[in-house]
Formats: structure tokens, C-alpha cells, sequence
């Protein structure tokens, strides 16, 4: 998610929904020599984590409209195939074959 419009409307169309789980993310706020990046690794999170910890760096470092992109390297988690879809159109990914797995 590579602008803070795209990380917002992400977080505004999950926050919600605990089943959308993202495993691998690392969020980046500010820019340059001023950037701060925090790091999940393995630990899976919600949109609404994502978006407490935003609010929480934009707060203490006084930038209330820091420049904000995530990457998530791991794994994202769905509910349905609608919502996956409905964040590939928010995210601009493309899907393409093989790039999803479904679990019973």
C-alpha cells in the first residue's frame, strides 16, 4: 500500500472485520531521514491495529498528516472472496492465477 490514501481506505474498509488478518506488515510513517518503521513479522493483525498504531506514531511525533505505506509480505487473511477482491481494487493489485489459496 504504497500511499496514505491507499493505507486508509484499507484500514476504513476493514477495521471491522477481525477475520481480515495480515501477517508480515511493516508500516512506514513519515519520510526520508525521518521515517519510522514499525514491524509485525510473524504476529498477524487487524486493520484496526494498523490503524491505532498510525494514529499513536502520527500523535507522538506531532504529524498528524505524515505520509504513511505498509508493505505486507506474508500473507493476508479474507472472510470471503469478496472482500479479497474488494482490497486488491482498493490496494491496485492485480490478481492473477495462483496468487490466492483457499482453506475450508
Amino acid at each position: 500500500l504504497d500511499t496514505t490514501d491507499r493505507v486508509f481506505g484499507v484500514i476504513n474498509r476493514f477495521r471491522d472485520q477481525p477475520g481480515t488478518r495480515f501477517k508480515g506488515v511493516r508500516i512506514e510513517i513519515g519520510e526520508g531521514e525521518n521515517t519510522v518503521t514499525v514491524r509485525f513479522q510473524e504476529r498477524e493483525v487487524t486493520a484496526a491495529m494498523i490503524e491505532g498504531v498510525v494514529n499513536s506514531l502520527r500523535e507522538v511525533l506531532n504529524e498528524p498528516e505524515a505520509l504513511v505505506n505498509i508493505a505486507i509480505t506474508e500473507a493476508i487473511q479474507f472472510d470471503t472472496g469478496f472482500a479479497l477482491k474488494e482490497f486488491a481494487k482498493i490496494a491496485g493489485v492485480e490478481l492473477k492465477p495462483g496468487d490466492v489459496s483457499q482453506e475450508e
